[in-house]
Parts: structure tokens; C-alpha cells; sequence
């Protein structure tokens, strides 16, 4: 019974972190997430973990750049 439980806990972990990733996605995408402080406060993680998915994303493929004038992140393939 354990295992199952330890398993469910994983399952719904993963759940979580992928509707994060998604949603960090989406935020970009619209070019309005903001700079990495607000985009951790918009997904209710830390700034370490932001860091940790920006660069999952883009190790995934993602070329995400950092507009310093809109302070957002963006799709380098979108207009900024």
C-alpha cells in the first residue's frame, strides 16, 4: 500500500510541475510573463526552480530570449 501511495505522490508531483511548465510556456508565448521574479511569483515557485524550467525549455529546443526593454521573456523566433 505504501508503494502506491509513494507512486501517487510522484504521479501527482510530475502533474503539478508539468501544468508549471505549460503554463510557463503559454507565458511567454503571450510575451507577458514578465522578468524571472514575476514569472516565480506567477507560477508560486521560487526563483531558483523559474531558472531550473527556463533552462529545461530551453534545453528542450525553446529558443527563449530576454527582452531588457518589455522586461519579458519571448519566443526568439517571435517578433519581441
Amino acid at each position: 500500500m505504501l508503494r502506491a501511495t509513494n507512486q501517487k505522490t510522484i504521479d501527482n508531483e510530475l502533474f503539478r510541475k508539468k501544468q508549471k511548465l505549460k503554463l510557463l510556456l503559454t507565458l511567454i508565448e503571450k510575451q507577458n510573463g514578465g522578468n524571472a521574479s514575476q514569472l516565480a511569483d506567477k507560477l508560486c515557485v521560487s526563483m531558483p526552480t523559474i531558472e531550473k524550467y527556463l533552462a529545461l525549455l530551453m534545453g528542450a529546443g525553446n529558443n527563449i530570449g530576454y527582452c531588457t526593454r518589455r522586461k519579458t521573456y519571448y519566443f526568439i523566433d517571435q517578433k519581441a
